[in-house]
C-alpha cells in the first residue's frame, strides 16, 4: 500500500473501500435493473462525487458532464453504447434507447431508457446479475475528432456501489463475500452447470473440460497429421501416374507408327507382286494400296481371280466408243492423275469412288 493512501485516507476501513472501488474499470455505482423485457429507466450516475480508475482520483460528476455524456449519445458521428456483461464490449444484452437527464426518488443525475433482449432478460430474471455499471471512455471519430465522456456500454455486473459514504470493514468483507459468490455463479452459468453449483463441482466440470480439450486437440493433431501424410503420398502418386502415362502414351504411339509400317510395307509387296503379274497398272499403284489397307480380304480374293491386263484402251481412232463417266468421277480421276480415256483407270477409280457412273 503506498503512503500516498495512507495519508489521504488515514480510516483503514476507507482506504479498504477505495482498494475495493478500484477492482472495477469504472466503479461508478451500478444501476439497479429490473428482470423485464419492457422498456425501464436506470441511472447511469448521480451528480455526486466518485472514484474514476482512468484518473486515479475522486471525481464530481456534474450535470455539465451528463449533457456532454447525452450529445455525445445523440451524435451520429459517435459509436452507439450497447449492454454488454463485465465491460466486455461483445454481445449486445439490450438496447439503449434514450439518456436524459432528471430527478427520481431523491436522486439527480443521468438516466437511461434501456431495453433487455431476451438473452439479457434471462441474465437478469435468474439473478445472474442485478445492475448495470457505465463505461465512460474517449472516443475518436472517422474525421479524426476526439469526444470526452462518451458512454461506450451499459455493463451487467454485481458491484455494489458504495456511494459517497464509507461502509464499515464488516460491511465490505460481507460484500467481497458476496462478489466472490456471484463470479462462482456466473462461472457455473459460463460452464453449463446449475448457478448453485460448488467450488468442488466447477472444477470438476473444469477439469473434465480440459480433458476433453486435451483428446479433441490430440484427435485434430493426428488427423491433420494424416491429412499431410495422405497429400504427401497423393502428389507421388500422381507424379508415378502422370509418369507412366506418359510412357504408355509413347509406347502407343511406337506401336501405332509400327503397324501403320508394316502395314504399308504389306500393302507396297502385296500392290508390287500385282504389277510384277501384269494384274495391276503402275499408274493405280497407290490406289490398289489404300484399297488392300482398308480391305486386305477383298484385295486377295480379286487378285486371285483376276487375270493378267490385255490393252483395254480404247482410242477414238478405233472407232470404238469411250465409256461415259461423271462429273464426279471425271474430277476425281484428273485429281488421282487417271486417264479418263483408260478403261482400266476407269474401272479403277470406280471401285474407289462410290459415286462413279
Amino acid at each position: 500500500m503506498s503512503l500516498k493512501m495512507v495519508s489521504e485516507y488515514p480510516d483503514e476501513s476507507q482506504r479498504f473501500a477505495v482498494c475495493q472501488r478500484k477492482m472495477e474499470l469504472e466503479t461508478l455505482p451500478p444501476a439497479e435493473i429490473e428482470p423485464t423485457e419492457k422498456e425501464q429507466i436506470v441511472c447511469v450516475f448521480p451528480f455526486e462525487n466518485l472514484w474514476l480508475e482512468d484518473y486515479q482520483r475522486w471525481q464530481e460528476f456534474t450535470e455539465v458532464h451528463a449533457r456532454e455524456v447525452v450529445a455525445n449519445f445523440e451524435n451520429p458521428d459517435v459509436i452507439k453504447p450497447i449492454i454488454d456483461k463485465e465491460h466486455e464490449y461483445k454481445e449486445s444484452f439490450g438496447d439503449i434507447v434514450r439518456l436524459f437527464i432528471d430527478e427520481r426518488n431523491g436522486i439527480r443525475g443521468l438516466f437511461a431508457e434501456i431495453k433487455l433482449n431476451p438473452m439479457g432478460f434471462e441474465l437478469v430474471k435468474n439473478r445472474v446479475y442485478k445492475g448495470l455499471s457505465p463505461a465512460l471512455k474517449p472516443y475518436t471519430d472517422v474525421k479524426k475528432q476526439t469526444h470526452q465522456n462518451v458512454l461506450w456500454a451499459l455493463s451487467l455486473v454485481n458491484f455494489q456501489g458504495l456511494g459517497t459514504t464509507t461502509p464499515s470493514i464488516q460491511e465490505q468483507l460481507e460484500l467481497k463475500k458476496n462478489i466472490e459468490r456471484d463470479s462462482m455463479k456466473n462461472l457455473a452459468v459460463e460452464l453449463g452447470i446449475s448457478p448453485d453449483s460448488g467450488e468442488t463441482q466447477i472444477l470438476e466440470k473444469i477439469r473434465g473440460l480440459r480433458v476433453q480439450l486435451e483428446t479433441a486437440q490430440k484427435e485434430k493433431d493426428e488427423k491433420e497429421k494424416k491429412i499431410v501424410e495422405m497429400e504427401t503420398g497423393q502428389n507421388e502418386m500422381n507424379k508415378i501416374i502422370t509418369t507412366l502415362q506418359a510412357k504408355i502414351n509413347e509406347l502407343l504411339e511406337s506401336m501405332k507408327m509400327a503397324e501403320e509400317a508394316k502395314a504399308d510395307e504389306e500393302a507396297e509387296k502385296a500392290v508390287e507382286m500385282g504389277i510384277q503379274q501384269g494384274k495391276i497398272e503402275r499408274e493405280l499403284k497407290e490406289i490398289y494400296k489404300k484399297r488392300y489397307k482398308s480391305d486386305r480380304e477383298s484385295f486377295n480374293l480379286e487378285m486371285s481371280v483376276r487375270k493378267p491386263l490385255v490393252n483395254m484402251e480404247r482410242k477414238s481412232l478405233s472407232g470404238d466408243s469411250v465409256e461415259s463417266i461423271s462429273v464426279e468421277l471425271s474430277a476425281f480421276m484428273k485429281k488421282a492423275g487417271l486417264d479418263e480415256k483408260n478403261q482400266m483407270h476407269i474401272e479403277a477409280a470406280k471401285k474407289e469412288f462410290k459415286g462413279g457412273k
